[in-house]
């Protein structure tokens, strides 16, 4: 699936493959562990098979890649789950009548909830700290670009954040710790670069202006001191970086000569960062200290395993 903002690309990579809208199978919370998408279930096939468009469900293990449980068990894809803080509902995208929607499981019932509803893509939620609303990028203001909205965590009260602006992407939001401001990527003719923008869409500012990578994907820490994101610079395969909230000390975290890394997410104690790498034609789940050292394969040898979300 693409990195980048667009959220073509995410409609793409859920696109449902049956009707039928599947449940929860654990009641567990989910405290300090890992969110993935998977399609494990299925035969094995190829990446070079173009597996995005496969059957993905959501699975849930331990930071140390222990005591695995599935989630969701349906015909559809589920991707991009992202954990509440305090670890009881999983936001997630899910496919339905061929438009990316954003979808809340609730761990405790088993009970998932669709809460957008437009004729739109919606996708790549992100909860505030204290749980009570999310951020999403759609797309329902075509033949404009992509924005980033707020909504309520029961799907109400939903309003833009950024502005519609031809040409522009805006997508991937994450949350400051203290619930003011929302990291986002902002992909143009011209690239894709980090900025940050108030919850009330003042104070926009762009981090990052490189011409020659593509940063996306920014997660920013729990403490607040660092924002970690996905960038393509100098062309090589993608990488994860860290930088700190105005865009200064950029930092190299994974190595290019073992392959591709992206979709960064920190671990709610803000000691991990959890990622999703394909080494060898094949993509799993990893993890490292928040320095980038003591990386730590996830998950192998059965089937797609990426788009991580650490609790």
């Amino acid at each position: 699936m693409s990195r980048r903002a667009t959220l073509g690309a995410v409609a793409a990579g859920v696109a449902a493959l049956a009707s039928a809208c599947g449940g929860a199978t654990t009641r567990t919370l989910a405290s300090h562990v890992i969110a993935f998408s998977s399609d494990r279930a299925l035969p094995p096939q190829s990446e070079a098979s173009d597996y995005d468009t496969r059957r993905l469900d959501l699975y849930l293990m331990n930071v140390d890649g222990s005591h695995l449980r599935r989630l969701t068990r349906n015909h559809l894809t589920d991707v991009f789950p992202a954990i509440s803080r305090d670890g009881t509902r999983v936001a997630f995208n899910r496919d339905i009548g061929g438009y990316a929607q954003v979808f809340v499981l609730d761990l405790r019932s088993g009970k998932v909830r669709m809460l957008t509803h437009a004729r739109a893509n919606s996708g790549l939620p992100a909860w505030s700290p204290d749980g009570s609303r999310i951020a999403f990028a759609t797309d329902r203001d075509a033949p404009g670009g992509d924005v980033i909205f707020v909504m309520n965590a029961d799907g109400s009260d939903q309003r833009a954040v950024t502005h519609t602006l031809p040409r522009v992407n805006d997508g991937w939001p994450s949350w400051a710790p203290d619930g003011r401001r929302i990291a986002f990527a902002r992909e143009t003719g011209g690239g894709s670069a980090i900025y940050t923008v108030g919850v009330d869409g003042s104070g926009l500012r762009r981090l990052t202006r490189d011409t020659s990578g593509l940063d996306t994907q920014p997660a920013w820490s729990p403490d607040g001191s660092q924002i970690a994101f996905e960038s393509d610079l100098f062309l090589l395969p993608g990488q994860i970086f860290a930088m700190r909230p105005d865009g200064t000390k950029r930092h190299q975290l994974t190595d290019p000569s073992v392959g591709a890394s992206s979709r960064p997410s920190w671990s709610s104690d803000g000691k991990l960062i959890v990622f999703m790498s394909s080494r060898n034609h094949h993509t799993d789940v990893w993890s490292m200290s928040s320095d980038g050292s003591h990386k730590r394969q996830l998950t192998r040898n059965h089937g797609f395993a990426g788009f991580p979300g650490a609790g």
